[in-house]
């Protein structure tokens, strides 16, 4: 859980963003998908994900009526 936490302080600078992630790592980020891509593609990067990080005040679990 301690991990959770450590990662959700790290990428709150990102929220609204699109980041690349390598290793739990933010490698890029950007406004779009494509201006990311391109980032890590000039830093020619192996074995990254991309992610568009939430606001904070989204909830990511469920919502049940």
């Amino acid at each position: 859980m301690e991990k959770e936490k450590v990662y959700a302080r790290s990428i709150k600078k990102y929220e609204r963003k699109w980041v690349a992630l390598v290793s739990g790592k933010v490698v890029a980020a950007g406004n779009t998908l494509t201006e990311v891509r391109d980032l890590v593609e000039r830093k020619h990067l192996k074995n990254y994900v991309f992610h568009l990080v939430p606001p904070s005040s989204a909830s990511l679990a469920p919502y049940f009526i």
